[in-house]
């Protein structure tokens, strides 16, 4: 819900933590919480693009760090400020779980890998000049308003949908059968799981032997 509103109002309003509170039947603190808690939240205006640099160690000793300072140069900005025009948004962001392609920068969620200074600033001039922009992973770069809302899941936009990396097709499509189609294995359709039968022990068959005399 929270996604909800920054698509809609372009950050997390007062007006918007009341209205969540109220759908959930909770207090406004308690979602003011989780606002103020997750980066993701953002409680100040964004620029039409969201652009993260990730600092952290790996991507810092690859490069993220550089990258990082050479976009605050070039934009005119720190971090987690706007550009006069409106349009970027640069924030140092923690590790995205990609350090395989180290160093990492985001641009409305979707990444770019393997990232250079100068890469970076072609990705962010090609932004503010309103140049279509395709990340390395396939998807095209929409608005972070627009981002936001499918990962609210309000609805899907066609085109931030990835795209089939080169030499890989997309799977048959004719090998999925519906949902409805399927047979849901539920707990009823799954066998009883077997008793196992308590172990006893069993009964000797030597015959006992009687005491030894004592000397």
């Amino acid at each position: 819900m929270l996604h909800l509103v920054q698509s809609a109002e372009g950050n997390v309003t007062n007006e918007g933590v009341e209205v969540c509170a109220e759908i959930l039947g909770i207090t406004a603190a308690e979602v003011s919480g989780v606002a103020t808690f997750y980066t993701m939240y953002k409680r100040r205006p964004m620029g039409k693009h969201h652009v993260g640099v990730c600092t952290n160690t790996l991507c810092a000793v690859m490069g993220g760090d550089l990258i990082f300072e050479r976009l605050k140069g070039h934009l005119d900005v720190g971090n987690d400020e706007t550009t006069d025009d409106g349009a970027i948004t640069l924030e140092h962001i923690e590790c995205n779980a990609a350090c395989d392609f180290a160093p990492v920068m985001t641009v409305n969620w979707e990444f770019f890998d393997n990232q250079t200074p100068e890469s970076a600033v072609e990705v962010v001039d090609k932004l503010r000049s309103g140049e279509t922009v395709q990340a390395t992973r396939g998807a095209t770069i929409t608005s972070w308003r627009e981002a936001e809302r499918v990962i609210a899941g309000s609805r899907t936009v066609s085109s931030t949908r990835a795209r089939p990396l080169p030499g890989r097709p997309w799977p048959d499509s004719r090998s999925r059968r519906p949902m409805a189609g399927r047979r849901r294995r539920t707990a009823r359709h799954r066998p009883p799981p077997a008793r196992r039968r308590p172990s006893r022990a069993r009964p000797s068959r030597q015959t006992p032997r009687a005491p030894r005399p004592r000397p």
